[in-house]
This record gives C-alpha cells, sequence and structure tokens, in this order.
C-alpha cells in the first residue's frame, strides 16, 4: 500500500513538473518550408533567389542570414526574435516594421525589395547590395530604388517603432461636461515619442461610475477624441473609473522568426499578434452632477390678531426622485458641495425667497401657483448657507383680518457659478398648502354698559326722593322718561331733593342721593309716599 503511495506521489510530482515547463515555455511550433515565395530567381545561375520563402502553412518569410543555405525543404519552428539573439531595439524595431508592413506583399518587386532592405539591415556577406539586387535581372534598378524607399519609410515620421503605449484622462469632476478621452503614444525609431493624430484607431473604453450618453458603460472609442459622460453615482462626491484597451496595432519592436539547423537560414514572418496597449485611470471629487433642493414649511402661527408678527418655519433638503425635473438625466440624491478657497468641501448655499399673500377673504385651496391678483402683504429672503436643516424667515405684520399664506420658491441664479449655483435646480412650492395658512379673526366690539340716568338737584335742599324703576320695556334714556317718572306720572322737575343718580336693574334700584344710599325694592307710589310720611 505505502509502496503503491509513492509510486502515485512520483507520477503526480512528475506530471506536475511536466505542466511547469510547458507553462513557462514560450509559444512555439513547427512549419515546413516547402518553396520560394514572392520575387525573382537569377536568370545568371538559374538558383539564387530575391523575395519571400513560402512555408507550409502558406506563411511568408523574408531570409535573415544571407550566407546561410537556404530553407527550402527543411523544417523550421516559429519562435520570439529575442530566443536568436536578436535585441537590439532600433534593429527588431526596423525588422518588425518590414514584416509587418512588406512580407505579405504579393508584388515581385516589392518582395524583392524588402528582401534587401533586409540584408542591408542583417549583413550583406561581403558583397554590396546592388551585387544581390542582380538576382530580379532586369527589375535590379528598381528592387534597389524599393529596398531604398523601405529604408527611408523605416527610419521617418511613422516609420519603424520601439514600442507603443496608451493613455487615458478624466477631465476635472467639476467641469462641463465631463469628459473622457484616450491617447496613443509611439517610440518612432526616426523621431522618437509622438502621440498619434486623434482617429488613427479604434479601442474599447470601459467606464466604472459613469456612464456615456446613451447609458452604455463600454463603447468603441478613437484616439485623441473627447467622449461626453455622466456619473452615475447618486452622492454629492463622484468616484469614475476609466479603462481602455487598443489591439491589433502596428507597432513595436516584437518579431517572429522561422528557424531551423544552424546552418540553414532564419526566416522573418509576420508576427503573430500585432501590438495591444492598455491604460486605466481614477478620479473622484465633487459631482458635477446637479441636486433638487426642496424645502417643507410651517406658519409660525395658525391664528393670530391684527398687528401680529407671522414667521414661516422652513425645513430644507433634497427632493424625493420623483419630484425631480424630468429634463435633467441624472440628478445626485444628496445635497450638492463646492470647493472652498481653503479647498475644504462645503455645502452649496442656496437663497429662499418666501412671499405673504393677504389679506383674502376666503381660506385658499391648494393649487400649483399663485393666483395673479392675489395680494401680498411682503417678500423677505433667508439665506440657507449651512446646507439641509431647519431656517426661519424674518417676520412680517399682519396687517388687518383675512387668510394670508406663505409660498417660497429658491432661484438658481442668486448663487454664485463658483458657490454651485449652476447645480442647483429651481423649486417653487404650491400655493394654499394648509400648514402655510394664517387665519386673523375680525375684532369683536366691546359690550355695551347699562345706560345711566341722572335725575334734576331740587332747589329746596331737601332729600331727593326715590325714583321709580321704569316699566318694563320703556329706555331708561328715551325721551319720554326724560319728560316724566315711569312708576309716579309727576314731572320729572316736581321731584325735590339733591342731585342723585339712578341704576336701573331689573330686581330692584339703587338710588343715591346726598348723604345717604338706599337700595330698595320696587314698590308702588302709595305705599312710597305712605312711608315717607311716616
Amino acid at each position: 500500500m505505502k509502496r503503491t503511495l509513492r509510486i502515485a506521489l512520483a507520477l503526480l510530482a512528475a506530471l506536475l513538473a511536466a505542466a511547469g515547463i510547458l507553462l513557462l515555455a514560450p509559444s512555439a511550433w513547427a512549419v515546413h518550408s516547402t518553396s520560394h515565395g514572392v520575387g525573382y530567381l537569377s536568370a545568371r545561375d538559374g538558383r539564387s533567389w530575391l523575395g519571400t520563402h513560402r512555408l507550409g502553412d502558406n506563411n511568408l518569410g523574408l531570409c535573415l542570414e544571407v550566407t546561410k543555405r537556404p530553407p527550402e525543404g527543411s523544417d523550421l519552428t516559429y519562435i520570439e526574435g529575442d530566443r536568436v539573439g536578436l535585441r537590439d531595439a532600433d534593429l527588431t524595431a526596423r525588422l518588425a516594421f518590414i514584416a509587418r508592413e512588406f512580407v505579405t506583399t504579393t508584388d515581385p518587386d516589392w518582395a524583392a525589395g524588402a528582401q534587401l532592405a533586409t540584408w542591408n539591415l542583417t549583413g550583406l556577406g561581403g558583397h554590396t547590395s546592388s551585387w544581390y539586387a542582380q538576382r530580379a535581372n532586369e527589375h535590379a534598378l528598381t528592387v534597389s530604388i524599393i529596398a531604398d524607399q523601405i529604408r527611408d519609410r523605416m527610419n521617418g515620421r511613422s516609420g519603424a517603432s520601439r514600442s507603443v503605449a496608451a493613455s487615458v484622462a478624466l477631465s476635472s469632476l467639476d467641469s462641463t461636461p465631463l469628459t473622457v478621452r484616450s491617447e496613443i503614444t509611439v517610440d518612432f525609431v526616426g523621431t522618437g515619442r509622438s502621440q498619434l493624430p486623434p482617429g488613427k484607431h479604434s479601442g474599447t473604453l470601459h467606464l466604472t461610475g459613469a456612464a456615456f450618453p446613451d447609458g452604455s458603460m463600454t463603447r468603441t472609442v478613437e484616439n485623441g477624441v473627447d467622449y461626453a459622460i455622466t456619473p452615475t453615482v447618486g452622492n454629492s462626491t463622484a468616484d469614475v473609473s476609466a479603462v481602455v484597451d487598443y489591439t491589433g496595432l502596428p507597432y513595436g519592436n516584437s518579431i517572429w522568426v522561422a528557424k531551423g539547423a544552424n546552418d540553414v537560414q532564419t526566416l522573418l514572418v509576420p508576427p503573430a499578434t500585432l501590438a495591444s496597449a492598455h491604460a486605466s485611470t481614477h478620479e473622484s471629487g465633487i459631482s458635477p452632477l446637479p441636486f433638487a433642493p426642496a424645502v417643507q414649511t410651517q406658519a409660525s402661527a395658525q391664528r393670530a390678531s391684527t398687528g401680529a408678527a407671522l414667521s414661516d418655519e422652513l425645513e430644507l433638503g433634497v427632493r424625493e426622485p420623483l419630484q425631480q425635473v424630468a429634463s435633467v438625466e441624472s440628478v445626485i440624491q444628496q445635497w450638492g458641495l463646492y470647493t472652498a478657497p481653503d479647498g475644504s468641501q462645503q455645502p452649496v448655499p442656496v437663497t429662499i425667497d418666501s412671499t405673504l399673500v393677504g389679506p383674502l377673504a376666503e381660506a385658499p385651496t391648494e393649487s400649483p401657483s399663485v393666483p395673479a391678483d392675489a395680494p401680498v402683504v411682503c417678500t423677505v429672503h433667508t439665506l440657507a448657507s449651512s446646507g439641509p436643516g431647519r431656517y426661519q424667515t424674518p417676520e412680517c405684520v399682519l396687517p388687518s383680518p383675512g387668510f394670508y399664506v406663505w409660498v417660497e420658491s429658491i432661484d438658481p441664479k442668486k448663487t454664485p457659478p463658483d458657490l454651485g449655483g449652476e447645480r442647483i435646480q429651481p423649486w417653487v412650492s404650491a400655493f394654499g398648502i394648509a400648514s402655510e395658512v394664517t387665519q386673523v379673526a375680525p375684532t369683536t366690539p366691546s359690550p355695551t354698559p347699562p345706560a345711566i340716568v341722572i335725575p334734576p338737584t331740587g332747589s329746596s335742599g331737601t332729600s331727593p326722593s326715590p325714583s321709580p324703576m321704569p316699566s318694563p320695556g320703556l329706555a331708561t334714556s328715551s325721551p319720554a322718561a326724560s319728560a316724566q317718572l315711569a312708576s309716579t306720572g309727576r314731572a320729572r322737575d316736581e321731584v325735590s331733593g339733591g342731585a342723585g343718580l339712578v341704576l336701573l336693574a331689573a330686581a330692584g334700584a339703587l338710588v343715591i342721593g346726598s348723604g345717604s344710599m338706599l337700595v330698595t325694592r320696587v314698590v308702588s307710589s302709595h305705599e312710597r309716599v305712605h312711608r315717607r310720611r311716616r
């Protein structure tokens, strides 16, 4: 059992080791060289060839070593160029340029010219370039001219290149609109590092935390072109990332070769894949998106009197998504921020305009706007510099009875752009909200006190006789009562006595005379005279 386990472990170790070797080994595969490709066979000897060589997979290649025997009939292996000692960056850049641009040509003049340009780089074996050009027979001069043209293109602008790189950048998050742009930079052998002109290549750009105008987060882009994007996270701060990938780029010094035995020519072949470039970036800061303020209000009193001072209590916050302006595609769900001069992030200030409408004859009913002919008591302004929270308006004095109602609004133009005013959505409250209505009742007149009758003062100096109560239904201040006492029928001027006051009441009379006060009930005139005589 133990022996079997040891054998199994040994086999597993061997398999893992083999797998490791396979994983670490570079890509390589065998191919057979079958025949000449495109070019010219020398008419002088019938065997010297100037042009490309065809491989068993129908691929084409150019000879790198003129002094070795031709590859036709040999088995070759595709490998990367640095494995055969080609490590000079400028040399491999030029060879890579030829491999990309000319190896696959079907024009014999250009195929022969490309082979001649290659030998001009790797060595002519003691001969001149024109000596090899003679293999093209009557096309020798043309082939030599083409070889020179290839050389000039390799060393010129947009020619052979050592490397290629991409970059991607986001505009500042406080810019409007927010944009993303990617660039491609190539290190050319002849001109150095250069940024490619816009629209030269297409790549794929992916966003995180933002979207393109159509709502997508991934799209095909061109280098050097700005694309508008919008942050998708509904917070007061944004966190946006962009990643760009370009593939199939005809730049760089990576080459592939088909190598055989040491005495066989190594062939320069087209690259298995073209170059790629990848870049990413990240930006965070204050969101450039607008925000939607709103105010919940409550009048300081539901009932008040004429001349009272009335204010409005304000609860400032952010509108719910369904209450926001439909024309704005994306609005943050938090209060907006701006960058203060000291670098700190501060809430965007807003000015709340409050108008007290009234007096109205009837309690207002809720409507979207204030009636055009509604009277106005005053308009006051409240600066909300601390963002969401509780505020109170200045007071207004209620001038007269009636119904009064507050209405509020927020105008973005009252906040400077550098404080975030351009990111404020306007807001107006409805008219006639119940919590905003205050009633001032009409003034009630004070009760009228009972009439006071002042009897005349007698001339004899005797105490006045008590005056009888007036008969029910007769007002003491009426003309009839002033001429005749109701209970005796005697004329008022016949009553003697000093000055006095008579306060009439339903149950009796209070008589105030000179020097005496008597409370008595109402009696008949006969009883009064009789008692007086006693």
